[in-house]
């Protein structure tokens, strides 16, 4: 049983190997754009933001908020475009990213949501 068990692992290892290696669902401040090529680097929230940790890359599936928390407690939300995202990303913004994470460290964003105060 634990040779079977051994073999069905070996077999299917390559297979997992394709996709990401662990999903993500984190808040990150935002520490460079690259809107041409549709990335942008980030940081865990606190550390420094001038040192891209990680990019994150968007997909023909990826979807994109915006939310605006407003000073009376409500929070309006609409869906834009990765390329209307890329433009009203900032260095420094707070995003919150949900994907996948490959073997170099990039993310596969699934959603991405830019956190605005007014």
């Amino acid at each position: 049983m634990k040779k079977l068990f051994l073999v069905l692992l070996l077999l299917l290892a390559p297979l997992s190997s394709m996709g990401a290696l662990l999903n993500v669902d984190t808040d990150y401040q935002v520490t460079e754009v690259k809107p041409d090529e549709r990335v942008f680097g980030i940081a865990l929230v606190g550390d420094n933001p001038d040192e891209t940790q990680n990019d994150v890359y968007f997909g023909d599936d990826s979807k994109c908020f915006r939310e605006i928390h407003l000073r009376n407690g409500t929070l309006k939300e609409y869906r834009v475009t990765v390329d209307r995202f890329l433009k009203l990303l900032k260095k420094g913004a707070r995003v919150r990213v949900k994907g996948g994470r490959d073997w170099d460290g990039s993310i596969h964003a699934y959603q991405v949501r830019l956190k605005t105060y007014e």
